[in-house]
C-alpha cells in the first residue's frame, strides 16, 4: 500500500500482540498487503512481550512508518486488569472504520479491506460487517466459520445464539463510533461476544461470503489457551457471560428474551450434557471391545475422559493434533500417545469434536470412528 498523505485515514486496523514472535510477521505482512484505494493504518499494541515480538514489530515500524503504529507497554496492561483494546488502542485509532487482526492471526485475501469497506459504504443500516473464516490449529484440521452460504445480513437473534465462535474476530469490520457509549451488558464484560452482539443491535451484521481471514485456535498464551486450562476461571467466566446476557435482556426491554435464554442453556458443561446422552453412548460404544483411542484433549475430550473413567471404559490412550506431552499421562491417568501411533494401532477413536470426526473420516480411518460431539452439542 502508498499512502497518500494528502488523504485522511479511512480504516485503522487494530492489532493486539503478547508473545507472537512466531505468528506476528505474517499478521503484519498480510495487514500491509491489503490493495485500497484508501489510507488505512495499523495499531499495533504490544503489552510487554517477553520474546522477540516487539523487536520485530520495532522493523516493520522502521520499514513502514506511515502505516504501523506501535504502542510498546513497558508493563503487562491485560494482568493488571486493563481492558486494552478499549482503553488502550481503540481510542489511538484515526479511521471511521475499524478492522481487528490479532497478533496470531492472519488474512487470507488482499482485497478483504476494500470489500468490507465498500460493503458498509453500501450498507449506512448496519454497524458491522463480517466475512467467512477459517479457524485453524497447528496442523492439518480446521473448520469454517461461515455462518450461511450467501451474503446478506445476520440477525441479531442468530449473533446471540451463535455464541463467540459464531463469527471470528479476525473477520470483523465496523463504525468506530459503535463503541462511543456503552450499554450496560457491556460493562458486565466487554469481548469478542459482546462485541459482535453490540455491532448487530441496530441492523444486524453484514456478512460477505467470502472466506478472507483465518483464526488460530488454542495458540500458547492466548486467552482461550489460559481458560481452557483453568477450570476455576472457565466456570467464572461463563458466570459472567450469563450475566452479561442477563442484563442484554434489560437493556432490550425483553426483545430478545427467547433466544437469550435459548443461548443460557449453551453453557450446561459438556461432562452434563454427555450425562444426558449418557445411554445412547454407552450403547454406541459397547462395539467398542479393544484398542480404543480418543482424539482430542481440549474442553470436550477432558468431559469424554471423565466419562470414561466413571463408566469404567478402558481407554488405550488419548492423543491430540499438537502431539505434545506424549508418554505422559492425563489428570484422568489416560496414557498420551502420537496422532501417527493412534492411526496405525486403533480400531476404534472416539473424536471429541466434528472437526476431527470430519477429518478422520476424510483421511479414511477404517475403524470404528465415533463422533462424541453429538452428545455434547452445546458451547
Amino acid at each position: 500500500m502508498v499512502v497518500d498523505m494528502d488523504k485522511e485515514i479511512e480504516v485503522s486496523v487494530i492489532c493486539m500482540t503478547y508473545n507472537h514472535e512466531k505468528y506476528i510477521a505474517k499478521a503484519l505482512d498480510t495487514i500491509i498487503s491489503q490493495r485500497t484505494d484508501f489510507n488505512f493504518e495499523i495499531v499495533i499494541h504490544d503489552d510487554c512481550s517477553t520474546d522477540s515480538t516487539a523487536d520485530i514489530i520495532r522493523e516493520y515500524e522502521k520499514k513502514y512508518p506511515d502505516i504501523v503504529k506501535p504502542i510498546y507497554e513497558k508493563e503487562n496492561q491485560y494482568s493488571k486488569g486493563a481492558d486494552v483494546f478499549m482503553e488502550l488502542t481503540l481510542p489511538q485509532a484515526r479511521g471511521r472504520y475499524i478492522a481487528v487482526c490479532e497478533g496470531d492471526d492472519y488474512w487470507l485475501d488482499d482485497d478483504k479491506l476494500q470489500i468490507q469497506f465498500n460493503a458498509m459504504e453500501k450498507h449506512p443500516e448496519v454497524d458491522m460487517c463480517a466475512c467467512g473464516a477459517v479457524e485453524m490449529a497447528e496442523s492439518v484440521e480446521s473448520l469454517e466459520i461461515r455462518p450461511r452460504l450467501s451474503d446478506g445480513i445476520l440477525p441479531v437473534e442468530d449473533v446471540i445464539l451463535g455464541g463467540g465462535r459464531y463469527l471470528a474476530t479476525s473477520s470483523l469490520f465496523f463504525r468506530k463510533e459503535l463503541f462511543d457509549e456503552f450499554m450496560e451488558f457491556e460493562k458486565v464484560i466487554c469481548f469478542d461476544y459482546s462485541n459482535q452482539i453490540k455491532g448487530a443491535l441496530r441492523g444486524g451484521i453484514y456478512y460477505v461470503n467470502r472466506i478472507m481471514s483465518v483464526y488460530r485456535k488454542a495458540v500458547e498464551n492466548s486467552w482461550t489457551k489460559r481458560i481452557e486450562r483453568d477450570k476455576k476461571k472457565r466456570e467464572e467466566h461463563i458466570n459472567t457471560e450469563i450475566a452479561m446476557l442477563r442484563q442484554l435482556d434489560i437493556d432490550t426491554n425483553g426483545r430478545y428474551k427467547e433466544c437469550i435464554e435459548r443461548r443460557i442453556t449453551a453453557y450446561t458443561p459438556f461432562c452434563d450434557q454427555l450425562q444426558m446422552h449418557k445411554d445412547e453412548a454407552l450403547e454406541e460404544l459397547s462395539g467398542c471391545k479393544e484398542k480404543i483411542y480418543l482424539w482430542g484433549l481440549g474442553m470436550r475430550g477432558d468431559a469424554i475422559q471423565e466419562f470414561c473413567q466413571n463408566e469404567h471404559i478402558m481407554l488405550d490412550g488419548v492423543c491430540d493434533k499438537q502431539n505434545a506431552h506424549i508418554g505422559e499421562n492425563t489428570v484422568y491417568d489416560f496414557k498420551i500417545v502420537d496422532t501417527e501411533y493412534v492411526l496405525a494401532n486403533s480400531k476404534a477413536v472416539l473424536a471429541s469434536n466434528h472437526a476431527i470426526y470430519d477429518y478422520l473420516k476424510k483421511i479414511g480411518y477404517e475403524g470404528l470412528l465415533i463422533d462424541f460431539h453429538k452428545y455434547m452439542p452445546l458451547a
